[in-house]
């Protein structure tokens, strides 16, 4: 539970939990040699809805970075919020180094004038264990009445 950002979640068990100060990571669990969940907040304009989120940006900010490949991309909903998700394979930025990871980020624009940033991760060779896991963890994702205006 996550009071001061208006969210819960169940991550996997023994996964240890790291937070940050933000910018947008405000935490990870787990480890980028076994697999990671990491929840981030951006700002954004108030109201802002995901339907003006444009696939292709994306697309085009994601094959920019060095060897990376984008995969996949699509919509879905976070706890009924509209989001959109892209799928790549590249360096993965952290505070140990820029170890080579198989991702997926949700990008779920709130009412609140924030964008939350939701992110699985893991080695390229792993990932596909793990989808299941980072699924249900996923799925217990809850806003909080106060962020969610539901």
């Amino acid at each position: 539970v996550d009071e001061a950002n208006g969210f819960n979640i169940r991550f996997p068990a023994r996964w240890a939990l790291r937070t940050f100060n933000g910018e947008p990571w405000i935490l990870d669990c787990g480890d980028i040699h076994a697999g990671l969940i990491s929840i981030g907040f951006s700002p954004c304009p108030p109201n802002y809805r995901a339907d003006r989120l444009l696939p292709e940006t994306i697309a085009r900010r994601i094959r920019r970075r060095p060897n990376t490949i984008l995969h996949a991309q699509g919509r879905t909903l976070i706890d009924g919020h509209q989001s959109i998700w892209s799928k790549s394979t590249g360096p993965l930025p952290t505070t140990t180094g820029a170890p080579r990871m198989t991702q997926v980020q949700y990008i779920v624009p709130l009412t609140d004038g924030r964008v939350l940033e939701l992110r699985v991760a893991a080695p390229p060779d792993q990932f596909n264990e793990l989808a299941s896991l980072f699924s249900k963890s996923l799925t217990t994702f809850h806003l909080d009445q106060r962020e969610s205006g539901k």
